[in-house]
């Protein structure tokens, strides 16, 4: 039932409406953020709950959604989501989600316009949660932070350094000096 309800939501931005009549489109944007709000909700802390999301392809959507021109709002829901689904993960669902994009999608969260800083800290907890899975013995590599470097994340976590607000300011801190070992970055934050 849920994976049919998701789907058919879904679907209603691409011209498929409910049988009531539409009053355009900020209908299925609303809906789409009570989506992803409740799949924000869904995500939090059980490993058995993301299994089931990643299982129906809605990690994937969530994703997605990131790359899309969905609105803010839904934007903002579907990045509580993801970095959600990092809190209590299991490796293998970490490395699933990595899989799926997950990483590209929570840097792209940072070129949304006039993110509040809650929103900033939540993408950069799911990064370090993404990254903490990747590290491996002293002296290897860790290929989450290899990738989060390669697609320049660790220079807009450099940037946020500088943010206004004392948090994400602190966060994108913490991120660097944990992660960023590995990485050039060093010199920059010090």
């Amino acid at each position: 039932f849920f994976f049919f309800f998701f789907f058919f939501f879904f679907q209603a931005e691409d011209g498929i409406r409910d049988v009531e009549r539409s009053r355009g489109l900020g209908d299925v944007y609303k809906r789409q953020e009570d989506l992803c709000w409740i799949v924000s909700n869904l995500s939090l802390g059980v490993s058995s709950h993301v299994q089931r999301l990643l299982d129906e392809k809605i990690i994937q959507l969530m994703c997605d959604v990131l790359s899309s021109q969905a609105g803010y709002k839904v934007k903002i829901h579907a990045t509580y989501a993801l970095a959600g689904a990092t809190e209590e993960s299991t490796e293998k669902q970490i490395w699933a989600m990595v899989g799926l994009g997950i990483l590209e999608s929570l840097v792209k969260v940072f070129y949304v316009g006039d993110l509040r800083p809650g929103v900033i800290c939540s993408a950069l907890k799911g990064l370090d949660n993404l990254m903490t899975a990747g590290q491996g013995g002293e002296g290897e590599v860790n290929p989450i932070a290899a990738r989060f470097d390669k697609i320049g994340g660790f220079d807009i976590a450099t940037k946020l350094m500088e943010h206004p607000n004392n948090k994400v300011a602190a966060r994108a801190r913490k991120l660097l000096e944990k992660f960023a070992y590995e990485q050039s970055y060093i010199s920059e934050i010090y």
